[in-house]
C-alpha cells in the first residue's frame, strides 16, 4: 500500500494505491504521520522491518484500534522521497495473519540488507510515478 504524508496535518493520508489486499479499516482513515512502523520509517529516513506482537492491536489507544488491520503480523516499510529528498509517501507491504501457519521475520529474512534495499529500490521507483 501507499500512503501519502501530510506534513501540514500531521497524518498519513488514506491509502492511495493498494494492490492484493483485501479493504480493511487501515486503508481508509488519517493516522499520525509518527505512529507506528511507518512513524519509525519517517524518523530514520530508510526501509524496515518489524514483526508485531500477537497483541499488537490491544495496545493502540481506542481512537487507533478502528484504524489499524489487527490481522498484520510483519510490515514492510520504505519511504519514498521527491526529488528534493522529502518523504512524501511511505509504501508498506503487509504480511497477515494465516490460521495455522506461523511465520517468523527471520526465516523468511526480510529484515536483512538484502530484502530492505530491495524495498527501499521499489519505494524510489514509485517516486518518480507519484511525482509524474
Amino acid at each position: 500500500m501507499i500512503y501519502l504524508c501530510n506534513y501540514k496535518k500531521d497524518v498519513r493520508e488514506p491509502t492511495i494505491y493498494q494492490y492484493n489486499f483485501r479493504q480493511n479499516s487501515d486503508s481508509n482513515n488519517e493516522v499520525k504521520l509518527n505512529f507506528g512502523v511507518i512513524g519509525k520509517c519517517l524518523s530514520k529516513k530508510s526501509a524496515l522491518c518489524e514483526q508485531l506482537p500477537e497483541n499488537h492491536f490491544e495496545t493502540y489507544p481506542e481512537d487507533i484500534q478502528s484504524k489499524i488491520s489487527p490481522d498484520i503480523k510483519i510490515i514492510i516499510v520504505a519511504p519514498i522521497f521527491d526529488s528534493q529528498q522529502k518523504i512524501i509517501a511511505v509504501m508498506t507491504i503487509e504480511i497477515l495473519k494465516t490460521p495455522g501457519v506461523t511465520i517468523k521475520m527471520e526465516k523468511l529474512r526480510l529484515d536483512d540488507r538484502e530484502a530492505l534495499g530491495i524495498a527501499q529500490r521499489w519505494a524510489d521507483s514509485l517516486s518518480y510515478l507519484i511525482e509524474i
